[in-house]
């Protein structure tokens, strides 16, 4: 990893060569991209768990990941090339890439320097529009699941669902439309 300041620039252009979906699916998921991602497949969200996503409780506190398939992910699609199936409504994770977030009041991020596209390309921004959406959903994801289990001491799982219920009619899955690297 790379340290970059928030005001700095970068170069990168995707190589569609997907290493980022096929390095062993790891990225996290709030509850407002389980969201987005169900209302994008016109799915409920509890279809995509756990066919789509995984739950891991840690000491009291649910995370939940994308599912792989070989440690690819799971909506990656080899058709044509690789395409993500999900692409429109992809996780915030995913549309911040190759920027990996640091703590929210740091005045730097991250870049994946084992991203084939990086330092290629046209000179980018760090995207700080899509970066505070990103930071403000992690800060009531966990706001809102920590509150139902250590307040109303619900099971780990169970504060998730209350949560995800939380947000469902709220959230659609274009508002993070225009969330985008920005040359």
């Amino acid at each position: 990893m790379k340290r970059i300041d928030l005001d700095g620039t970068f170069r990168f252009s995707c190589t569609r060569k997907a290493q980022c979906c096929r390095t062993g699916p790891n990225v996290a998921l709030t509850i407002f991209d389980l969201v987005r991602i169900a209302k994008y497949l016109n799915k409920h969200w509890k279809e995509l768990i756990p066919t789509y996503v995984k739950v891991i409780v840690a000491d009291m506190v649910p995370f939940m990941v994308l599912r792989g398939i070989r440690d690819e992910c799971i909506f990656l699609s080899k058709k044509d090339g690789y395409k993500c199936t999900i692409y429109p409504a992809r996780p915030m994770r995913c549309r911040l890439y190759p920027i990996v977030p640091a703590a929210p009041r740091a005045n730097y991020v991250y870049l994946d320097t084992k991203c084939p596209g990086l330092w290629s390309g046209p000179e980018r921004k760090v995207p700080k529009k899509a970066l505070e959406k990103y930071y403000e959903e992690v800060k009531e994801h966990y706001k809102k699941i920590m509150k139902y289990v250590l307040e109303e001491g619900l099971e780990p799982e169970d504060a998730l669902e209350k949560a995800i219920e939380d947000v469902w009619d709220e959230v659609d899955w274009r508002d993070v439309q225009g969330l985008e690297l920005e040359p």
